[in-house]
């Protein structure tokens, strides 16, 4: 309510006394809370009629603010609702089967609910999978338990929507009083944002996030109602009780970096759930992100994570005390248990201690009707300008391979070499192309790397059936020089990399799924591209160049093999021949050996031990330098006849 004076009453009083009017404070779609503006009630009334969205939420908060119940009604009543509503009238309550259900509501006994199909409460974004439904089962029964978890499905099987129908049961079924809390990565923020409006536009979440101005409007208009509008609650005795009585959301959606700017605000309250995405992210019990998160008043506590089994065994250690620190006390016990994964009883034991806390169902498993997914491992050869850099680079650093000591400086002719078998442009920028013909140009740019003038042939073709590609590397310097390679093409592409926003990211993604004739190429870095991101219209996957974790190139891979992919994916994974990248894949595969196994040991490059780096790096020299000394002596025999 806000107190105003209208026209008329001012040319009848004269200027004298006010009125009360309702306004409502508008978040507007695309911009940040800084924009905010008060409006009318009538005018929101008017628009309202023309979207369903609005229109849904608008009915929701009339409901809250007059004390109805929540329960879900066909559209033809919700109509019926809304002129009485607003006249403090309750038809809900004068239907005998609903007064029914809600008190079989508050009498039931711990864990005998379970949803039969998909939830009527969801109806908005469709209908939950098998699977999906068998999830949303088991994280309710979870919190009924008070049992920490964590929902390991395989990436693209739906662990957002399962988690939000989860979250909306709480509200739909029990009515739960305290706020829930969901921290996600910056890079999936919007994914969410949008899965929470299509599967529970009912529930109030609020996006914390953006600039200082912005979490001020935020914590000033969307945090808390004004203490005179608390009803039927008693009096607070201390300042925390009093924030807690005046919470008027339901979920509050924030990222991990407001986790670390806004610690103060978030801890002032007590949650119902904590959900963390990527909750592979606590491995470190150092990180600041695990600290914050672990000190938070939560009654129950869901990681989401599908890459589970990358961690080492302390790492799984850490996702397992975050969740239950009483059950899970010492490190030192828990690998003596399980320090050699190769006998069956350990493996036994260990399954029998995760089973309780962890969900994993794989996509060959519970998507029967998956499009297929085959990877190909495509082994290029170095062009000649490549092979002249290769054997440059190792001529030049000669000292650090053969004294071995120096481990930092090996990793930085790791990193050369690495570059090199990508595109031998990214070393030396004198090498581009100076001519202005864009037909000599696309040509040098191609000819200079083997990988560029395979997949150029490769997309030629792809192009003409009606293929769309993902294209993922570890190098944004090379998605710079892909970029220049699309343009000369005129093939429109899409790209998305570490320094693209939120916003931005969204809308890129958009773009590549719903115009299709315009888009046939997305450019990604592997890991800013491989989370939260849908991009099922592709059909093909080119891995340029891999990461040394695995798991990433699968979170890459599953972006198009996921649930809405209708064809076969093809995945090519590009790889050297000879070369650092041909190793490098070898011990790859020792780290994917063991995932059967549930959990293995996984060292990331910094890790490598000396005489692993020295393995690595002469992988392949021997050949190559002998494969120069024998052109040198065919020219001179050339030159001889």
């Amino acid at each position: 309510q806000k107190q105003t004076r209208s026209p008329e009453q001012d040319s009848k009083d004269k200027g004298k006394g006010l009125t009360s009017i309702k306004e409502y404070f508008v978040k507007w779609k695309g911009k940040s809370f800084i924009h905010c503006s008060w409006v009318k009630h009538d005018d929101v009334v008017k628009v309202a009629k023309y979207s369903a969205g609005l229109n849904m939420r608008f009915k929701h908060y009339q409901r809250s603010v007059y004390g109805m119940p929540q329960v879900a009604t066909s559209g033809k009543l919700e109509d019926q609702e809304v002129g009485d509503m607003v006249n403090g009238i309750d038809p809900l309550w004068v239907l005998a089967d609903r007064v029914i259900a809600q008190q079989e509501k508050k009498g039931r006994k711990v864990g005998r609910r379970k949803y039969g199909e998909s939830p009527g409460f969801l109806a908005g974004g469709g209908s939950l999978h098998p699977y999906q439904l068998e999830g949303l089962n088991w994280l309710y029964f979870a919190w009924e338990q008070r049992k920490n978890v964590i929902l390991a499905d395989e990436m693209g099987l739906g662990k957002t929507i399962q988690s939000i129908a989860f979250l909306a049961a709480l509200k739909e079924e029990e009515q739960v009083q305290k706020p829930h809390l969901v921290v996600v990565p910056l890079s999936t923020f919007p994914n969410w944002e949008r899965e929470f409006a299509l599967w529970a536009p009912q529930l109030n979440v609020v996006p914390f996030i953006g600039n200082q101005a912005g979490r001020t409007v935020i914590k000033t208009h969307e945090l808390y109602a004004d203490p005179s509008q608390v009803k039927g609650k008693t009096k607070a005795h201390s300042r925390h009780a009093e924030l807690q009585a005046r919470v008027k959301f339901h979920v509050l959606l924030t990222t991990y970096e407001m986790v670390g700017s806004e610690t103060g605000t978030l801890r002032s309250l007590e949650y119902e759930t904590l959900i963390v995405d990527e909750g592979h992210r606590l491995k470190n019990q150092q990180s600041k992100l695990f600290q914050q998160l672990h000190n938070f008043k939560t009654r129950q506590r869901t990681l989401l994570t599908g890459t589970p089994l990358q961690n080492n065994l302390s790492e799984l250690w850490m996702l397992l005390h975050f969740l239950d620190a009483s059950k899970f006390q010492s490190l030192g016990d828990f690998e003596a248990d399980f320090s050699d994964l190769s006998h069956g009883d350990q493996i036994a034991k260990l399954h029998e201690l995760l089973s309780p806390h962890l969900l994993r169902r794989l996509k060959k498993d519970v998507l029967k009707q998956l499009p297929p997914k085959k990877e190909q491992i495509v082994r290029v050869e170095l062009s000649p300008l490549q092979k002249d850099w290769y054997r440059g680079i190792l001529t030049k650093n000669f000292p650090n391979l053969t004294n071995g000591k120096q481990t930092g400086r090996l990793k930085s002719v790791m990193m050369e070499l690495r570059k090199c078998c990508n595109h031998p442009f990214l070393i030396d920028e004198q090498e581009w192309p100076v001519t202005r013909d864009p037909k000599q140009f696309l040509q040098q740019l191609v000819q200079a790397s083997g990988k560029l003038a395979l997949i150029d042939s490769m997309l030629v073709r792809m192009k003409e059936r009606g293929h769309r590609v993902l294209i993922y590397s570890q190098f944004t310097t090379l998605l710079d020089l892909l970029e220049e390679w699309l343009a000369a093409r005129q093939w429109g592409y899409q790209r998305i990399d570490g320094s693209v926003g939120g916003a931005d990211r969204q809308s890129r993604i958009d773009q590549f799924n719903r115009r299709p004739a315009d888009n046939f190429v997305f450019l990604l870095s592997t890991k800013a591209g491989g989370l939260g991101i849908n991009l099922a219209s592709a059909d093909t996957v080119i891995i340029y160049d891999s990461d040394w974790n695995p798991h990433n190139d699968l979170q890459a891979q599953s972006r198009a093999h996921r649930l809405g992919q209708l064809k076969p994916v093809m995945i090519y994974r590009l790889v050297t021949r000879l070369t650092i990248e041909e190793r490098m894949m070898q011990q790859t595969k020792k780290k994917m050996m063991l995932e059967h196994l549930v959990v293995h040991k996984m060292n990331t490059a910094a890790d490598l031990k000396q005489d692993e780096l020295d393995d690595i790096l002469r992988y392949g020299a021997a050949e190559l330098f002998a494969d120069a000394v024998a052109a040198s002596q065919k020219a001179q025999q050339d030159a001889t006849t």
